[in-house]
């Protein structure tokens, strides 16, 4: 969950108005490959492998009561296949999915 600071979109462009502001990351640690961070409570942050120049994809696990609903869930290749059979084994605490939502 980038912030971009210093910038502000205009009639659909992004348009810098800093002198230099990088992006920032409210948490220092990223999730590896198969493992879950609880960035709120009831929400897990999960990234995966992507094979592009754009290297990974950001999803999520929202608590659903019973289970978990899954925002997006990676392309399907083997490195995708073992992190989710990682993240079913212990990050998502015995829980199955619910609900999954595509978003792209």
């Amino acid at each position: 969950m980038p912030r971009l600071s210093g910038h502000q979109m205009s009639m659909g462009s992004l348009q810098d108005t800093s002198s230099g502001d990088a992006i920032t990351y409210p948490f220092s640690a990223k999730p590896s490959l198969g493992e879950t961070i609880e960035i709120a409570p009831g929400v897990l942050w999960i990234r995966m492998k992507l094979p592009f120049t754009l290297n990974h994809i950001n999803l999520w696990a929202i608590d659903d009561g019973d289970g978990w609903a899954v925002v997006d869930t990676g392309v399907q290749d083997a490195d995708t296949a073992h992190a989710w059979r990682q993240i079913f084994a212990q990050g998502f605490r015995q829980r199955p999915v619910t609900r999954v939502f595509v978003t792209h």
